[in-house]
């Protein structure tokens, strides 16, 4: 019955959408894959690994080898400017713009 749906749900909620990892990489690239996982607060590493992967092979971030750090490339950070953001330092402007005018 209801128990299991519920559970069921929990666990979806937990995890992050692809665009919300792109903005969180895209705030703290360079990053290993362990600190973009605390950034995240997920609790399944091994998840994240895989999401990271599923992004390379689409083109939208590399991992350099050496360091074992992620980047947004040219494709993944094509994609994020198309997302609303308030954090967008463009909306902040206009709105520090638009309080000074009352």
């Amino acid at each position: 019955g209801q128990l299991p749906e519920l559970f069921f749900q929990r666990l979806i909620e937990e995890y992050p959408s692809a665009i919300e990892i792109l903005i969180a990489l895209k705030e703290v690239q360079p990053v290993s894959l362990e600190n973009l996982n605390s950034k995240l607060n997920l609790r399944d590493i091994r998840w994240l690994n895989r999401q990271l992967d599923k992004f390379i092979k689409k083109d939208l971030l590399v991992r350099d080898k050496a360091s074992e750090q992620y980047s947004l490339t040219g494709k993944g950070l094509g994609i994020i400017p198309s997302i609303p953001n308030y954090s967008n330092s463009d909306i902040k402007r206009a709105l520090s713009l638009g309080y000074r005018k009352w």
